[in-house]
């Protein structure tokens, strides 16, 4: 486990482990916002969550599919991983399979960068995320 890592209590009252609290908050939010566009998920089904995070999204599944769905949860910057799995083994499911990995089309090795403070914008498109975070910052 990271030293980086926190415990935290989400307003739902799960506990969860973060790099960035305040930043979990957030994302925790933005998770809720998912499921108002329409994605609708039932007990049994099968649930790949690429670029996991820290695991949010596939946490808020779990819960919802009442501990009865199958998650592969992708997140390939190793300090984030660290976090996602810690967040997985803290469910105690086998349910719940993380992978220090990102999904592409193809085979190839990429640089990511990281942002520690705001785990959220560290992706392979480090313009994209200068620009977004130019946004935020306005």
């Amino acid at each position: 486990m990271t030293n980086l890592m926190s415990e935290t209590k989400l307003p739902n009252g799960m506990k969860i482990f973060a790099i960035n609290p305040e930043e979990a908050l957030v994302l925790c939010e933005q998770v809720q916002e998912y499921f108002k566009n329409g994605i609708e998920l039932y007990p049994g089904d099968t649930v790949f969550d690429v670029g996991a995070n820290i695991g949010l999204f596939s946490l808020s599944v779990y819960e919802l599919c009442h501990q009865n769905v199958n998650i592969f949860a992708f997140e390939p910057i190793p300090a984030v991983f660290d976090v996602l799995q810690a967040n997985a083994q803290s469910f105690n499911s086998e349910k719940i399979k993380v992978f220090p990995y990102g999904l592409s089309s193809e085979s190839k090795i990429t640089q990511f960068d990281y942002y520690p403070h705001a785990t959220a914008l560290s992706n392979a498109f480090p313009e994209e995320a200068k620009q977004l975070q130019n946004q935020l910052e306005s």
